[in-house]
Order: structure tokens, then C-alpha cells, then sequence
């Protein structure tokens, strides 16, 4: 079995194992006549009563919305430090001294300066994609082998060409893994400042359950955040092999 597939299997088995648990303990008095639909039933109960799909709608579109916007910027200013040296001049620093600084130290003086609005969330996605990819762009563009560079010089390619050739095959592996490795921290991340700050989102379920003494609540959105970054995580990596495999960079 390949090392993902076990890693999968681990996670998967650990949640179900976390499930079955919490239902043992909640419901002491029915441990000898279990199944599986009554599992279900207390699960779709307790999704229900918490308003969870609606407040996962709110923490699932954060995510988006920051991520495609994170992805976005850090590709274009990425590209433009690491191939402009007036950009680098000139950006380099702001940009390499916020790359030092963890996002999680940021969330504070965001949350005071955006006053806790949608965008507050969303900002905090975007920033944890954004240096990263920049970062990533910037450390792959600069290991370009000299030999390549001279033979494109030698023969005269068109920017767009360079680009084509030289420059995307060599920053499109580290690209890819840290989208996939920057949608899952975001997502994390995310749900922190949630049960720290928001008023609706799975983090503010879990917060105002925690607060109150539901512990069933606390455990299921437990449950809903590691399968959502579990899939997350997967999903990109599925889709990273792919392209990858195609360019013939993997087998």
C-alpha cells in the first residue's frame, strides 16, 4: 500500500475511532445495543441543532474567497521579484521582512484594524498564501540552472517562451505543494481565529459549545474540521501527482 494511501487509512480510522468513542461516552446507557444507524442519528441530530451547515457555508467561502485571492497575488508578485530586479529593488523590503513574521503573531493587529468583519478572515487566509507562494516563487526562480538562462540568451527566446520553458517548469513543483500545504495551514488557521473572534463559523460553534458545557458539539466540529483538512490536503495532492505526472515530473 503506498504511504499516502496508510496516512488516509491512519486518519480516517483515527476519526471513526474519535466518533465511536464520543457516542460510547455520551450515551453510557445504550452500550449494548449500538448500531450504526443509531450513530447516524445522533450525528444528523446534533449537525442539525448546532446550525452547522450554514455556519460551515460561512467558514468554507472565507477560505475560498482568501485562497483564490492569496494564490492569485503571491503568483503575480512572485513572478515579478523573481524575475524583475527593479520589482525586487523596490519590493524586497517589505516583502522579505513580513515573510519572518508567523501569521498567527499578525492576527491581532488585524482583528484591530479590519474590526472583526468578514474581510478579517478572509485577510488572514490571504496573507498565509500569499508570502508563502511569494517566498517559494522568489527561492525557485533564483535556483534556475545558469546554463539554461545562457541558452535561452543564446537563442534569443521571446519572454513569453522563456517563461514557457524555463521559468514555469522550474517553480510549478513548489508551487503546487505549497498550495496544497498553504490551503491546509489557512484552513487551520482560519478556524483559530474563528474560535477566537467570530460570531458564526464552525470555530464559533465550537466556542460558544465549549463555553456552554456541550461537549458533544465540541467533538463534532472537531470531527468536521479534521475531515475538511484531511480532504483539503488530499484533494491537492491528487491533484498535484496529476499535473505532474503529466509534465513527466513524477512517474
Amino acid at each position: 500500500m503506498k504511504p499516502a494511501n496508510v496516512s488516509l487509512s491512519i486518519i480516517c480510522g483515527a476519526l471513526l475511532v474519535s466518533v465511536c468513542g464520543w457516542f460510547l461516552a455520551a450515551q453510557p446507557a445504550k452500550i449494548l445495543a449500538i448500531s450504526a444507524d443509531s450513530i447516524g442519528q445522533e450525528l444528523f441530530a446534533l449537525i442539525t441543532t448546532a446550525n452547522l451547515k450554514s455556519n460551515l457555508g460561512f467558514s468554507l467561502w472565507r477560505l475560498l474567497v482568501g485562497s483564490v485571492a492569496g494564490i492569485a497575488a503571491g503568483l503575480i508578485v512572485g513572478l515579478f521579484i523573481g524575475l524583475l530586479p527593479s520589482a525586487r529593488t523596490y519590493l524586497g523590503f517589505i516583502v522579505n521582512p513580513a515573510l519572518r513574521i508567523p501569521v498567527i503573531a499578525l492576527a491581532p493587529l488585524l482583528f484591530f484594524l479590519l474590526a472583526d468583519g468578514t474581510a478579517y478572515y478572509i485577510v488572514v487566509v490571504f496573507i498565509t498564501l500569499f508570502f508563502s507562494l511569494i517566498h517559494v516563487i522568489k527561492e525557485s526562480i533564483y535556483k534556475v540552472p545558469i546554463n539554461f538562462i545562457e541558452l535561452a540568451q543564446v537563442y534569443q527566446l521571446k519572454p513569453k517562451i522563456y517563461f514557457r520553458l524555463i521559468i514555469w517548469p522550474a517553480i510549478l513543483p513548489a508551487v503546487l505543494t505549497n498550495i496544497r500545504v498553504g490551503i491546509t495551514s489557512a484552513w487551520v488557521l482560519l478556524l483559530a481565529v474563528e474560535l477566537a473572534f467570530a460570531d458564526v463559523g464552525v470555530g464559533a460553534i465550537a466556542r460558544a459549545a465549549a463555553t456552554t458545557g456541550d461537549a458533544n458539539t465540541v467533538i463534532l466540529c472537531v470531527a468536521v474540521i479534521s475531515l475538511i483538512a484531511t480532504a483539503l490536503h488530499y484533494i491537492f495532492f491528487y491533484i498535484e501527482r496529476n499535473i505532474l505526472r503529466k509534465r513527466g515530473s513524477v512517474k
